[in-house]
């Protein structure tokens, strides 16, 4: 099965499946994450990124969390059926600032589509599964 063009662009849906995450990089799981101090999780990021780590999101992640967006380059995260991310103003504003600025501008301008940042969370899934056509699947002509 292959997956519908992600609104994240780049991030490909199906990258476990193509042995984009090579067995000489770790990769970390990230699943059930709700944030914490918007600082903390960027230095942890911008650290792990550093090391050239493999992220993949297998369930939530939430407010600070979303920071690794900015650090993590595309190509090294994978995106399951099961994440998600969710995007909310932080407590600080200059911490907003640090969020806002870490995302992609597609990224921001899907939340701007959504309403903008709030203090309630605004959720991104991961795209919907859908089949292969195969040539059996093709009209006949």
């Amino acid at each position: 099965m292959r997956h519908a063009k992600s609104l994240v662009r780049g991030i490909d849906p199906d990258h476990r499946l193509h042995g984009g995450l090579d067995g000489s990089r770790r990769t970390i799981n990230v699943s059930d994450d709700h944030g914490g101090s918007v600082a903390a999780y960027s230095q942890r990021w911008k650290g792990l990124a550093a090391r050239g780590v493999n992220v993949r999101i297998v369930g939530k992640c939430q407010s600070a969390c979303t920071v690794l967006l900015g650090y993590i380059p595309r190509s090294r995260i994978c995106v399951t059926p099961a994440a998600s991310f969710g995007f909310h103003l932080a407590h600080r504003t200059d911490m907003t600032a640090v969020l806002w600025n870490a995302y992609a501008a597609d990224i921001r301008g899907w939340i701007n589509a959504h309403g903008g940042l709030a203090s309630q969370l605004k959720w991104m899934n991961a795209p919907a599964p859908t089949a292969i056509s195969t040539d059996a699947d093709a009209p006949s002509g």
